[in-house]
């Protein structure tokens, strides 16, 4: 991103990121007064007014005047005015794509992005609570995760939920949660070591829930867990189905008692973003949750067309 040189470019910018969700939205483009402009920034009221005459000159919006009724975007070029939003490319962190729903939600929002011509790249990372911290350290835009993984997050983690919110559901999420040991070992609620990975707020949730959030483990990686369980280094583990794969190796216990609240919220998935960035919030609301996500992920489940992101 090419650096800012000054306080007007730095208005022009966040003006344009402004402007370019309205332009978006299609309603509503009536522009704040100068000087509230001036307040909000902190600047003068002649560096509002040249970083409108900036993004006048490049051809980005024209502006209206309308007397006492106040000034309107009256027609926008969005290529240009996304170039003066100095956006990079959005870089979206989401669960790792080892099951067809989150291939689906990736391609929703492949699609979601390449509907308003907004460049995107799509990673994965195992762990809701792995992925905040990327989120939180700004090596990403947003990250998706279940709506029971934010409610936990919110409720139990302080240094997370300092600075992130969520911007609303998009799709389904990954949901089907069990208990697997190797074939023929005895399993017990009640006194059968459970392994987890303590970078998932949803499987954290889970433990607490079933009151077996303390075992000999310690802190494991999800993705290791079936192959720790095959070699006989725990005697079981909390994986979701989905992920699992071939399960012949295996016996699945499916997990009894969990509160309802709690099984619709972990099959509904949030984006969650810094809610200090109030532009890049409403710029992402309005392209995600718009249901198209929702709708291609169904899709792909239904196997009507193929995954492309």
């Amino acid at each position: 991103m090419r650096g800012l040189t000054n306080k007007q470019d730095a208005v022009r910018r966040a003006l344009a990121r402004e402007f370019i969700t309205m332009v978006f939205r299609g309603e509503n483009n009536k522009l704040s007064g100068i000087k509230e402009y001036a307040d909000r920034f902190g600047v003068g009221a002649g560096t509002v007014q040249g970083a409108l005459a900036d993004l006048k000159a490049a051809g980005a919006v024209s502006l209206k005047a309308c007397g006492a009724q106040g000034t309107y975007i009256e027609s926008a070029d969005r290529s240009r005015l996304l170039e003066m939003c100095e956006y990079d490319i959005f870089i979206g962190l989401l669960p790792l794509d080892s099951s067809l729903c989150v291939k689906g939600m990736a391609t929703g929002i492949f699609e979601a992005f390449t509907e308003y011509r907004l460049p995107i790249h799509i990673l994965f990372a195992r762990g809701s609570r792995n992925r905040a911290g990327i989120l939180l350290r700004e090596k990403c835009d947003f990250v998706v995760m279940s709506l029971c993984a934010y409610s936990y997050m919110h409720k139990n983690a302080r240094d997370e939920r300092r600075d992130l919110c969520s911007i609303g559901t998009i799709s389904g999420y990954p949901s089907e949660h069990v208990f697997i040991t190797k074939r023929d070992a005895p399993f017990s609620m009640a006194e059968t070591q459970v392994a987890y990975d303590a970078f998932s707020y949803d499987q954290i949730a889970i433990m607490e829930s079933l009151g077996k959030q303390h075992n000999r483990y310690g802190e494991c990686l999800g993705v290791q867990l079936p192959e720790l369980v095959r070699r006989g280094e725990v005697e079981s583990a909390l994986v979701e189905r989905k992920s699992l794969g071939c399960a012949d190796d295996f016996d699945v216990h499916p997990i009894e008692h969990l509160p309802a609240q709690m099984q619709r919220d972990l099959g509904e998935s949030v984006v969650v973003v810094r809610g200090s960035d109030h532009n890049l919030s409403d710029l992402l609301s309005l392209v995600l949750t718009s249901g198209l996500v929702c709708q291609v992920q169904r899709e792909i489940l239904e196997e009507k067309r193929i995954v492309t992101y």
